[in-house]
């Protein structure tokens, strides 16, 4: 229609002060793309402290896995 997004407006004073005694507040980012509040899970958070610690995202990635020589200096033919 070519009409103008509505964007919903910030919290009043009442609503951040009723947020910071919220448990799960740490937890919560604002996503300006679909304007909307998500709460981060468990995982997410872990690999969030992963990301910023240098390490791998996944715990279950191994970055010093053996390597596959697939080249050699030696002349080999095929069958």
């Amino acid at each position: 229609d070519g009409n103008r997004i509505i964007r919903r407006g910030g919290k009043d004073r009442l609503d951040q002060l009723l947020d910071r005694n919220d448990a799960a507040r740490w937890r919560t980012v604002y996503d300006e793309y679909n304007d909307e509040e998500v709460t981060l899970t468990k995982e997410e958070m872990q690999m969030i402290r992963r990301i910023r610690a240098g390490e791998f995202p996944h715990v279950e990635v191994d970055p010093h896995l053996p390597e596959d020589d697939w080249f050699t200096r030696d002349l080999q033919l095929h069958p």
